[in-house]
């Protein structure tokens, strides 16, 4: 189930990078190719599915179906094996313990739509939570370039309380 998971998770998530002209290695694309035509001989539905690389198609059942199919045939596990050593490096570490703690079809599209989400945000908080009676600093934040697909968020100070003065530079910076 795991690679057949993290598979899935890279192709939805190269459908996304195509989608603005860029996409994951050469490799992957061949690979998932070659998953899909052979996925489509036994599941011509789950194919269609994973070709559309939209998350509202790819359900618990498409995932079940090539989780399965890959454990009866050796050729397409070895190729979501491949897609998914590819697809790992996209994602960050505490990403993918959510897409290798999926222990069923189920819960693995939840997890594919957290961990692509996650993916595509580049996230900055300055501040977060954070009490205190009086408070002066500068926030200073720069987020290196980023793919154009992916999106940046910075947030100087949130869920921030003072009873007091408070006196707060924040330079943010977007490369």
């Amino acid at each position: 189930m795991e690679v057949a998971v993290s598979a899935i998770a890279g192709i939805v998530f190269n459908k996304f990078l195509e989608k603005s002209g860029e996409k994951l290695a050469e490799a992957f694309s061949n690979q998932a190719g070659g998953a899909i035509a052979t996925i489509a001989s036994q599941n011509p539905k789950a194919a269609e599915a994973l070709t559309t690389g939209e998350l509202s198609v790819i359900d618990a059942e498409v995932i079940e179906v090539v989780s399965q199919q890959a454990q009866d045939d050796p050729a397409l596990q070895t190729m979501l094996a491949e897609m998914a050593a590819i697809s790992d490096a996209e994602f960050a570490a505490e990403d993918l313990v959510k897409l290798k703690a999926v222990q069923t079809a189920s819960q693995a599209s939840d997890a594919i739509a957290n961990v692509v989400a996650s993916a595509i945000t580049h996230r900055q908080v300055g501040l977060e939570n954070f009490e205190a009676g009086e408070l002066e600093g500068t926030i200073e934040q720069e987020t290196p370039s980023t793919k154009p697909s992916v999106a940046v968020e910075q947030i100087g100070a949130t869920g921030v309380k003072v009873a007091g003065k408070a006196v707060i530079n924040i330079k943010q910076k977007i490369n």
